[in-house]
């Protein structure tokens, strides 16, 4: 009996601190930096005489996809209309960038893209977040898990 809580004393805490290090090292998905060359939308313009304009409002688009919307929205979800976050703001994308029809493209190329496993690049990370609800993060854990064997 003595040895056996000898053992009990070291176990039961390793045990404790592994489940620990397994909950807080999470996968993250950002999207991607660079640009898919999907998501510029050449069909509405002529073949050379708006394609550089194209690519300026297209990567505007994408700067705010990156900055604005991945934080906003999970990888599995995106509403059917832009939110008012997604703009393309850079100076270089001039009048074209305030139009809605252009906005309303981008949003529509952006949900083509979003979907893709090539868009996003996974790492993991530690995060103790997990400890303010942890079973939420059970939950989510478990869920992530059902569906890594569906796959």
């Amino acid at each position: 009996m003595l040895i056996r809580w000898k053992i009990e004393k070291f176990v039961i805490p390793l045990l404790a601190v592994g489940l620990i290090a397994y909950m807080s090292y999470r996968p993250k998905f950002r999207l991607r930096l660079d640009m898919p060359p999907a998501f510029v939308d050449v069909s509405s313009s002529p073949p050379t005489q708006k394609q550089v304009p194209e690519e300026v409002l297209a990567r505007a688009y994408w700067d705010c996809a990156v900055t604005e919307i991945q934080w906003k929205y999970s990888r599995a979800y995106l509403p059917p209309s832009p939110p008012l976050e997604f703009n393309a703001t850079s100076g270089e994308s001039g009048a074209i960038a305030s139009d809605p029809g252009a906005r309303a493209r981008y949003w529509q190329k952006l949900q083509e893209v979003w979907y893709l496993p090539s868009t996003w690049t996974k790492s993991y990370e530690w995060d103790l977040g997990w400890l303010r609800d942890p079973l939420v993060s059970l939950r989510g854990r478990f869920q992530d898990y059902i569906q890594k064997l569906n796959l």
